[in-house]
């Protein structure tokens, strides 16, 4: 690669990943916003997640800073969930969470994909 073609230190990513969770709606939001359960699927309290119910079916917790227990840098930054209600009472998580550098970012996906399959567990057990 040559140094034109790397990209900049500057150059910001924004990490979006989807998910469908085997749970209803109120259960992983929960999951979500409950200190004890957070603690179970997250590793070390801290994360802020704050519920902001918009309508029937959809639901938008909203924080900032990363993940509690990830190696990115604790630098102030966008977390917004949003939660649908999926068919046969599943439902579907859209996480949105930057600026990051390229690095940070594959780093924060390999975060959240190793909670949120702690998370399916603790959803498989019904949260306890």
């Amino acid at each position: 690669m040559s140094e034109a073609d790397r990209p900049s230190d500057d150059v910001q990513y924004e990490l979006s990943v989807s998910r469908i969770f085997m749970a209803p709606r109120s259960l992983v939001s929960q999951a979500l916003t409950d200190g004890g359960m957070l603690a179970a699927w997250s590793g070390p309290a801290g994360l802020q997640l704050t519920p902001a119910p918009v309508a029937a079916n959809f639901e938008r917790l909203e924080g900032s800073g990363p993940p509690p227990g990830s190696p990115v840098a604790a630098e102030p930054g966008l977390l917004r969930v949003e939660l649908y209600d999926e068919r046969g009472g599943k439902t579907r998580l859209e996480l949105l969470q930057g600026p990051f550098t390229q690095d940070q970012e594959a780093t924060a996906r390999a975060w959240w994909d190793s909670a949120f399959s702690r998370l399916d567990d603790v959803l498989a057990s019904g949260g306890g």
